[in-house]
């Protein structure tokens, strides 16, 4: 016989893969007891939900609700969210992002999806379970992790990556909270789809050979213009207007 460990740990990821494909499924065709939650460009909202969690909301930002008798079940549809999760044992807090479950052990922590169908985790205290997508519904997906605090994972279509996140880390990550967008390397391409989350009037690279270019530095999330007015300073690229209001970022040909 398997030890106690054993069985208690394949039943928890059993229960999880489960709770996933329920998830999954609702995520697409949603109850009709489901809260929705929506923020847009520079959009900043922070909701208490029924059960007193708070879950705050970033930019372009959809959140699909709905608690059940035996379980708390969150869709991040899309755009991030913090979730400060008041614990629960009779109901599990879950969210489902594209497939992936992120599990509430008594919790603070980030939730994250770009637009590359790739999720990021970041606790802040507490712990959370994760689970890779794949596999048939019920059936049992491992990688099974637990993340503790100041733990960062990155969850893909094939596996999960985690390791310890810094202090300085954990506030860069988290300045979104305050509309402050820090870049510390990223490509102009990366930090350019960051203020267009934020923004009505969207940047636009002309030249394919700029996006490629690592930026660095601290900005506010819905000041445009100073952030150009760095990339002049630093990269000699300029701006003009672009169709549908856009702001089209190019090479200047210097003074």
């Amino acid at each position: 016989a398997r030890p106690a460990p054993a069985r208690t740990s394949l039943r928890a990821a059993a229960a999880l893969a489960a709770a996933a494909a329920f998830l999954a499924w609702w995520g697409l065709s949603p109850h009709a007891g489901t809260r929705v939650y929506r923020t847009g460009p520079a959009g900043l909202s922070r909701v208490a939900l029924p059960d007193g969690t708070v879950a705050t909301l970033n930019a372009h930002t959809e959140l699909r609700v709905l608690f059940l008798p035996a379980l708390r079940a969150v869709t991040l549809v899309e755009g991030e969210a913090q979730f400060h999760v008041v614990h629960d044992s009779r109901r599990p807090f879950q969210v489902v992002v594209d497939g992936r479950v992120v599990r509430d052990v008594g919790t603070i922590f980030d939730v994250r999806r770009d637009d590359a169908r790739t999720v990021e985790v970041l606790v802040t205290s507490g712990r959370v379970a994760v689970l890779p997508a794949g596999g048939e519904p019920g059936t049992v997906r491992l990688p099974l992790r637990t993340l503790g605090a100041h733990q960062l994972a990155v969850l893909t279509a094939h596996r999960v990556t985690v390791r310890q996140a810094s202090p300085q880390e954990m506030a860069d990550r988290l300045r979104w909270e305050r509309r402050k967008l820090y870049f510390q390397g990223e490509t102009l391409q990366q930090a350019v789809a960051e203020f267009n989350r934020y923004n009505y009037r969207r940047l636009v690279i002309d030249e394919s050979s700029l996006a490629r270019l690592r930026i660095g530095g601290n900005f506010r999330a819905l000041d445009i213009h100073s952030f150009v007015a760095a990339l002049r300073r630093s990269f000699n690229i300029d701006a003009r207007p672009g169709p549908h209001h856009s702001i089209e970022l190019y090479r200047s040909a210097g003074p």
